[in-house]
């Protein structure tokens, strides 16, 4: 997934935006706290010993908290969101000489599972009568496991990312609200000393969220 794909997102939702002004809005304003489930979907993009990249995807189910705080003038909305994902998604990968003929030696076959993951993200958006369009954008932390089989190891690190989305929100009563969103991220590739000669390993993240939060 790319910035010009969520760009694409963002057009999608501009009826909804448009129509924002000429509805009366209901009050986002202030503190609020929900939890979430999520489908996540990882690419991976892995070089054995700096020298062969291979790629392999990680899926899960998983879910998390969030805390935020939001300020209202008219139909515009913004304000700040942190949240903490609980991680799930697992996924394997091979390359050894008969799947990447560049592989050599001890070859390749990493699992890796996406730990704990913590974002801070601002939030911006506009409402028309009980609902809430929005983008986001933000900072993230995720901490990852790679087993490897073939080397053998087994490695913990902890990647810096950004994150963008977008999504929706509609207010069922005056301090509850359900809502829907895509969120992509882009995380660093960190050195992975699975042998003397360490790989490197950094991925990108899609996931569809659905949400409750109580505004307080």
């Amino acid at each position: 997934m790319t910035i010009k794909t969520i760009a694409g997102l963002c057009a999608l939702a501009l009826p909804a935006i448009a129509i924002a002004g000429s509805t009366t809005a209901a009050d986002w304003s202030g503190l609020y706290a929900g939890a979430y489930g999520e489908s996540t979907s990882v690419d991976i993009v892995h070089n054995y010993d700096f020298g062969v990249e291979f790629g392999y995807t990680a899926t899960g189910g998983t879910g998390g908290v969030m805390l935020g705080y939001n300020q209202q003038s008219g139909n515009i909305v913004y304000g700040v969101e942190g949240d903490f994902n609980f991680g799930g998604a697992t996924g394997s990968g091979l390359c050894d000489g008969g799947t990447v003929p560049l592989c050599t030696g001890s070859g390749s076959e990493p699992t890796f599972t996406l730990g704990q993951v913590m974002t801070l993200r601002a939030r911006a958006g506009f409402v028309s009568g009980n609902t809430l369009v929005y983008g986001a954008v933000g900072v993230s932390q995720a901490d990852v496991n790679v087993v490897d089989v073939l080397q053998p190891a087994t490695v913990d690190e902890t990647h810096a990312g950004y994150v963008a989305a977008i999504g929706i929100e509609w207010m069922l009563q005056d301090s509850l609200t359900l809502g829907a969103e895509y969120q992509y991220g882009s995380y660093e590739a960190l050195s992975y000393p699975l042998v003397s000669t360490p790989d490197e390993i950094g991925f990108e993240t899609s996931a569809i969220r659905v949400s409750v939060k109580y505004l307080f």
